[in-house]
């Protein structure tokens, strides 16, 4: 049966509450290692039971479950599920396709942020596994339901303070897909760091390994959510994260860079403008803001050196936003205009530091300035003013209804 909601037996236990008897499986350690997979298993079922439409009673005993021993071997179920899962993907790693390992690096994680350390770094290593295989039905499935979990991490504060406290730090294998552009392993170990910083790793990797002909939009604007709540974090609670950031940056234009090339083919199925408006609303959240997060002060010159350097991408996306936006039909003329206007201040950097460069350009009679060079013009030019953008920290919080709710049933 698919439907969890049309079986009866499911209606006979929710009527019964056998709840006390689950927690007692759960923080006895015998009855755990031979029923608690099951256990979980079931309760995962029971609390999505009709829960829309009536009173769950495995709900509200689940939400105030204060029993320290139950939480833990709740906890230690998932994160034993998840090493055997990365058990499993280590055994087999030689023998599958070089597309097919993100779930691993997700798995690792996910699951240990939800009781314990261990458990931590247990499902941050699934999660690289499963980004990597989205081709099937099944996968592609996995793939969005553990970014709709990292989505709720990602919006809990207690969560987001773990995963950024430095005091916590784990080494966690994530798996790279082959490229051309990159000669890398396909695993990759991590240093110790904050869970913050491996799984904007993890998020990264997403980013730039799945720019593909059949584009999955929808876990891309999963992936880039993530990434906004992380950082829209950091900036409310002024956390300084030590990251590469340049690699974000990077990935966040090479991605706008993709929705242009691939415009045409785009359009016919989906409104590649929202997701573009998440991107540059996240650069526009570093521009505004980020003297509230970015760890040194030279990272604000890194960032508009980037913009800079990449300014025929910006150049080409205006103009393609302003075609839209003069067509009367136009299906996703909302999202068009916005995009516009949150293109103002990025353009207003370009031109600026564009002027500036090439006026010193011109008076030293330079025509291939170093890197160095022209961030010593952007650091002597921040003479510049710009429009302040409202709600770049805004995000519309997880909610299974009304999008998910079909996904939850299946």
């Amino acid at each position: 049966m698919d439907n969890v909601n049309e079986n009866q037996l499911i209606e006979f236990i929710i009527g019964q509450n056998f709840f006390e008897a689950f927690k007692k499986v759960l923080s006895d350690s015998s009855l755990r290692a031979s029923h608690g997979h099951d256990i979980v298993t079931l309760l995962t079922v029971l609390v999505n039971y009709r829960k829309h439409e009536s009173s769950n009673p495995y709900i509200v005993e689940l939400s105030l479950l204060a029993d320290e021993l139950a939480l833990n071997g709740y906890g230690q179920v998932i994160s034993c599920v998840l090493t055997m899962f990365c058990k499993q993907h280590l055994l087999n790693l030689t023998e599958l396709p070089s597309s097919s390992s993100w779930f691993s690096s997700l798995s690792n994680i996910v699951g240990n942020m939800f009781i314990s350390e261990e458990l931590c770094y247990r499902s941050q290593q699934i999660s690289s596994i499963v980004m990597q295989d989205h081709k099937s039905e099944l996968s592609a499935i996995n793939l969005k339901l553990c970014l709709l979990i990292l989505t709720c991490i990602a919006e809990d504060q207690y969560a987001n303070s773990m995963m950024h406290d430095t005091n916590l730090t784990f080494k966690v294998s994530l798996h790279r897909a082959h490229m051309r552009h990159r000669k890398i392993a396909s695993e990759k170990m991590s240093k110790p760091q904050p869970l913050a910083t491996t799984l904007l790793d993890l998020l990264v990797e997403f980013v730039v390994s799945h720019l593909l002909k059949k584009f999955p939009i929808e876990l891309y604007l999963l992936c880039i959510g993530i990434i906004h709540r992380i950082i829209v974090y950091q900036k409310r609670c002024r956390v300084r994260l030590a990251y590469q950031w340049k690699e974000l940056w990077t990935a966040m234009i090479s991605l706008l860079k993709f929705l242009i090339y691939q415009e045409q083919n785009l359009i016919k199925r989906c409104n590649f403008f929202e997701l573009a408006l998440q991107v540059v609303n996240i650069l526009n959240l570093f521009i505004t803001y980020g003297d509230t997060f970015l760890a040194t002060t030279n990272s604000y010159d890194e960032l508009y050196y980037e913009l800079n350097r990449e300014e025929k991408v910006f150049c080409e996306l205006h103009a393609l936003v302003l075609r839209y936006a003069s067509l009367q039909d136009c299906e996703y003329k909302e999202d068009v205009i916005r995009l516009l206007n949150a293109l103002s201040n990025i353009l207003a950097i370009i031109k600026h530091f564009q002027f500036k460069i090439k006026e010193w350009l011109a008076s030293q009679s330079l025509s291939t300035p170093t890197e160095q060079q022209i961030l010593e013009q952007i650091q002597k030019n921040y003479d510049l003013t710009l429009k302040l953008q409202d709600s770049l920290d805004h995000y519309e919080r997880y909610s299974e209804r009304p999008k998910h709710v079909f996904f939850s049933l299946t």
